[in-house]
Order: structure tokens, then C-alpha cells, then sequence
């Protein structure tokens, strides 16, 4: 018979995730860090309520900061958002 173990849901998580545009020159970097925090701030109003989202651009950086309710949660959101990055900074530089 297999062991299991559960996580208690009372702990909360928090993660910050840093992304730098470095991959152009950099006044272009600092407009498409500007341009991705634009695109992915109304996102932040469709969370639930046991998440929190605070999006935020300075210079070629991007700062993307989480709190959710349980790691559950956690890597639902950062999943999430990691794909919607991909998506706009895609978008951006194509």
C-alpha cells in the first residue's frame, strides 16, 4: 500500500519573479518591459480571491510579485503567468 502525504492549506506563498529584457537594445528593452506590464495588468482583476498579483515595470525589468492562499494556488498562478509573459513578449517582438 503506498504512502501519501497532504500539505496543510494554511500556509501561504509568496514568490517574485524578476524577468529582464536584454535581448535588444536597450531603449527598446525598457518599452517592451513597459508594454508587457501593460498587457498583463488586467489580468491581475480576473484572480480569485485568495490571490494577489502586483505587476510592475522599471527600466528593462519587469517585476512580477505573488502571494496566493497554499502552493496549490501558487503554481496554478505562476504557470499561468509565465505562459501570458511568453505570449506578450511573443507578440511584442515579432
Amino acid at each position: 500500500m503506498a504512502h501519501t502525504t497532504s500539505i496543510s492549506k494554511k500556509y501561504e506563498a509568496h514568490a517574485k519573479i524578476k524577468i529582464r529584457i536584454y535581448s535588444v537594445p536597450i531603449d527598446l528593452s525598457c518599452k517592451i518591459a513597459e508594454s508587457m506590464c501593460a498587457a498583463l495588468k488586467p489580468e491581475v482583476k480576473l484572480l480569485n480571491c485568495g490571490e494577489k498579483i502586483e505587476i510592475n515595470s522599471l527600466g528593462a525589468v519587469v517585476d512580477i510579485v505573488i502571494h496566493a492562499k497554499d502552493i496549490v494556488s501558487m503554481r496554478a498562478v505562476v504557470g499561468s503567468y509565465m505562459r501570458l509573459v511568453q505570449t506578450a513578449y511573443g507578440c511584442l517582438c515579432a
